[in-house]
């Protein structure tokens, strides 16, 4: 069977983390895990008061998914 990570949200968009959230956006869509290269869940901050998740994918690409989503 095909395992996917559905994304809730608007545009994929990242930004930096100096005094900011890295995602302004999470994305919509579908990830199949076999394209998943890596993932890395940022907690809460004094720069970023959310919680952010970032999945960077085998052809570089990077999204942000919903921490919300089911």
């Amino acid at each position: 069977s095909i395992i996917f990570l559905t994304l809730l949200g608007g545009q994929r968009t990242l930004i930096m983390r100096n005094r900011r959230c890295f995602c302004i956006n999470t994305s919509q869509g579908t990830i199949h895990l076999k394209s998943l290269k890596d993932l890395k869940q940022f907690a809460p901050s004094p720069s970023c008061e959310k919680t952010e998740i970032i999945v960077t994918m085998k052809n570089g690409d990077q999204t942000c998914l919903n921490p919300d989503s089911a």
